[in-house]
Parts: C-alpha cells; structure tokens; sequence
C-alpha cells in the first residue's frame, strides 16, 4: 500500500482530465458514475512508501512526500516503475530502514519486484526521481534527489543498476 498517495491530489486530477464528464453528471443526475479500484497489490506493487510520521507530520519535510518514475530499465520495450522512498524523523533500527523499489513490467498489467537484482536497495529520506541517458549511452539512467546525498544510478544493461555515484 501507497501511504504517498493523498486524497486532496485526486479530485484535481479527475477534474483536470474528466472535465467534460464532471460536467455532464453535474448537469444529469442520470449520467453514468465512475469510480477507481486500487489494484496496486495485486499488481504486485506491494512495497509501503514512508515519508515522515506515520500519525503525524510535524516539520516541512515531513509533508513533502516522494517520488515515482517510468523508466524502461532493462530495455524491453516495457515501462517499469521505480519507487523512491523516504524514511521518518526517529529512524529505524539498522537493516529495517524501507528501501526504494523498482518493479519490472512483466507486459501484463503485473509487476515484479527486482529492486536487489537491479542494485538499487538503497535507504536514506528519498524526495525525487527523473529518468534520463546520463552517459549518452542508449540506456535509461536515474537520478534520485533526497534531504542528504543524491544519487546517480548508471544504466549498466543486462538489468543492473550502477551507483550510486
């Protein structure tokens, strides 16, 4: 489950690209409802995404949230999801602390899990992420931001992830 989700972000997207069917249903009670289901576990995206208190937020960073991207990481055609994680003021015990995540697009509306595999199970208080060719090389690359050190995660092919640097 996604605790990065809030609720006040998802009447403006809805509004932003339904626009035309908001209107429609406002004007005619009889006009067909829609609604969202959150697949997300079964899909397979199954990872807890933490940044800050989980009962409450008491400093600015604490409220700003993380970050997703799309990037094509093992160059199949698919794009993959990759996570960035945060992490929460009082810490966690050493080996517990939640990690980014990087799910495979198996082309089937599931997702596997290959954040190890790919070298990119790093923790720290995650903020963003962006995908682009750093080295010129043909392969997506990624940048993550975060309150500490950012890192540059080099494309290596085959699947693997290299960095950070």
């Amino acid at each position: 489950m996604f605790r990065a989700w809030r609720r006040a972000a998802l009447p403006i997207a809805v509004t932003a690209v339904l626009s035309p069917l908001g209107r429609a249903a406002m004007q005619d009670p009889s006009a067909p409802a829609f609604s969202f289901t959150n697949r997300a576990r079964a899909a397979g995206l199954d990872a807890l995404t933490i940044f800050g208190g989980q009962d409450a937020n008491k400093y600015l960073l604490e409220t700003t949230g993380t970050g997703v991207a799309f990037i094509d990481y093992d160059a199949d055609g698919l794009l993959d999801l990759f996570f960035v994680n945060g992490s929460t003021l009082d810490g966690f015990p050493r080996g517990q602390a939640p990690t980014n995540h990087l799910y495979r697009n198996k082309g089937d509306g599931t997702f596997d899990d290959v954040t190890g595999s790919a070298g990119l199970a790093a923790s720290g208080w995650g903020q963003g992420v962006c995908v682009g060719d750093y080295d010129n090389d043909g392969d997506d690359d990624l940048f993550t931001t975060a309150f500490g050190p950012n890192h540059l995660y080099r494309n290596g092919g085959r699947g693997r992830l290299l960095g950070p640097e």
